[in-house]
């Protein structure tokens, strides 16, 4: 089957290019539109052209139908079509029938934007806002540049006297040749379903019923994936290619587990953050082409998805020796400098660092401890603990890791549970946080560890209807909770890894049923509306980046292995 690509929700790219084609909100005095942009660095200077057909002299109104391998525009009622198909990750390749294509250049007052004539048919836009390079190289019809001051600097793409233009679009940086010859866009766009193709193919299979939004996540995908360049060392999936241009340390993870089909993708997502891990064991909270954050962390998943990730594929013997001793360091990072009363329970120092970013966790001050760190350590040191058993290594190394999974075992059965829940307690002072936030029993992931009447009761905890329990999900805040905000970030809305670590953790005490009934109604909820950043939980409404990665990887995950 073929997709039709939402140009308002998603947006038509290729794997490992920093261009994407998609709608959006306009900037400053800058008109609504379909706009070509950059994901270059961390730029918010990310609208590069507004894309506009103009017929017999007047702007046209258009319609799109974009798959995965091309972008076609339809004049509305008149004959004129533009395709448009990446030749390459640097390369578009624009045609035109019967239209005469204007690309707007966004913000063209600005002094640091210009345009400079490189020769016959060639025009250069060179964007330090957007940090960006465009060489504009027409291979039929005329380009030439206009600027009408207020009114806007645009290229203007004219036909030839055949009613066609062919226009190559390259992102370069000091350089630029092009000797191979320019073929129309349907070439390249057969070359590309095939590729496409392939990777849906090695994606992990779903019921009859979801293949369209299979298909919808798998494109996500690949098409948020950009190729090595400055900080990025390896290919990486960004959480989107319209507003979440990083890659953030527990995002990643999602992506890894789901990309088992290709292991060494699922590696390089794993270890993207990895590749900048520090003297004392810390790993970044996010990177993109241009910066290292160090200013928060993520919360420490990596050993549950390394586990995963060997639960759905098998990874290369090479990669486990190497991993091992890197997440064997981070997790002593864990315990030795983010346990400031060093009372074996290690505390986030920001709600971004649980990732749960405002959750009402930390209305009371930050240095929590939270749960569900422990639990998710917990979970890390028996990976680890079985991975030392694995590779060989002395037996101390599997005694010290198992010793510390029950000593984080104890703190949470014996200090952060009151029998009924569990709770979050601030740093020093142990005074409880008393709040409706489900991130405390976000520990349920590690409810396989627990004596069988913990597990009984947090699985009543999800059970319960119109609790954190709703039609489409569990909220990340309790429905009946005074400070529940349908579009909160983590005050309320639906979220894919939280529902992934409810599911999962309920599977693993044997709640299948349960697990499962959760996971459906997640999967039905995406396969409506879409692969989005998070979900009001009463409508189960896209909010916040309609089209996100992390979503499409639990959503491939769970439809895979959670739905009987």
């Amino acid at each position: 089957m073929s997709i039709k690509i939402d140009l308002h929700s998603s947006y038509f790219s290729y794997y490992g290019s920093y261009l994407a084609f998609c709608h959006g909100p306009a900037y400053p005095n800058e008109s609504e539109g379909l706009y070509l942009r950059s994901v270059h660095n961390q730029t918010r200077e990310r609208m590069i052209f507004r894309v506009e057909l103009w017929k017999d002299g007047q702007k046209a109104d258009f319609t799109d139908a974009t798959a995965p391998e091309q972008m076609t525009l339809n004049v509305s009622g008149a004959i004129g079509t533009l395709d448009a198909a990446f030749r390459d990750a640097k390369r578009i390749v624009i045609g035109t029938d019967n239209i005469t294509l204007r690309l707007y250049v966004v913000n063209h007052n600005n002094f640091n934007i210009y345009n400079l004539p490189q020769g016959e048919n060639l025009m250069l836009l060179n964007s330090y806002p957007g940090r960006i390079k465009l060489m504009m190289h027409v291979k039929r019809g005329a380009l030439e540049f206009v600027n009408e001051g207020e009114n806007g600097a645009y290229y203007q793409l004219t036909p030839a006297q055949d009613g066609k233009g062919l226009l190559l679009i390259t992102d370069m940086r000091t350089g630029y040749e092009d000797k191979e010859p320019c073929g129309e866009p349907g070439l390249y766009a057969k070359r590309n379903r095939d590729e496409f193709e392939a990777w849906l193919a090695d994606m992990y299979p779903a019921p009859a019923k979801y293949a369209a939004a299979r298909e919808l996540a798998a494109y996500t995908n690949w098409a948020s994936v950009i190729n090595p360049s400055g900080r990025i060392r390896r290919p990486s999936m960004l959480m989107s290619k319209r507003r979440m241009i990083n890659v953030w340390n527990w995002d990643s993870l999602f992506n890894a587990a789901a990309s088992m089909g290709r292991p060494q993708t699922a590696i390089d997502q794993y270890s993207v953050l990895f590749d900048y891990q520090d003297e004392f064991g810390a790993t970044p909270d996010s990177i993109n082409e241009d910066d290292v954050c160090w200013s928060f962390c993520k919360p420490p998943f990596h050993g549950w998805a390394l586990r995963k990730m060997m639960q759905l594929g098998k990874l290369d013997e090479g990669f486990i020796e190497q991993i091992y001793p890197k997440l064997g360091k981070f997790t002593d990072w864990w315990m030795t400098c983010r346990d400031c009363d060093n009372d074996g329970a290690p505390e986030y120092h920001h709600g971004n660092d649980s990732g749960w970013d405002n959750s009402t966790v930390f209305d009371e001050g930050w240095l929590v401890e939270s749960p569900d760190l422990c639990a998710l350590l917990a979970i890390q040191a028996e990976v680890l603990a079985g991975l030392a058993g694995r590779l060989g290594k002395p037996a101390a190394e599997a005694e010290k890791w198992q010793a510390l999974k029950q000593k984080l075992l104890s703190v949470l059965i014996h200090e952060l549970w009151d029998g009924e829940t569990f709770f979050a307690r601030h740093a020093i002072t142990h005074k409880r946080v008393y709040c409706q936030s489900m991130l405390p029993n976000i520990a349920v992931i590690a409810a396989y560890m627990y004596p069988e009447d913990m597990q009984d009761k947090l699985a009543a905890i999800f059970e319960k209807e119109n609790s954190f329990l709703t039609p489409y999900g569990v909220a990340t805040e309790n429905v009946n909770s005074d400070k529940l905000k349908y579009n909160g970030y983590w005050r309320g809305p639906i979220w894919a890894p939280s529902t992934m670590a409810v599911v999962d953790g309920l599977y693993n005490i044997g709640r299948a049923d349960l697990s499962e009934k959760i996971a459906q109604r997640f999967c039905d909820m995406a396969a409506v509306s879409g692969m989005a950043e998070n979900f009001d939980p009463l409508t189960g409404e896209a909010l916040c980046d309609p089209s996100y990665t992390w979503t499409s990887s639990v959503f491939m995950i769970l439809a895979n292995g959670y739905l009987g």
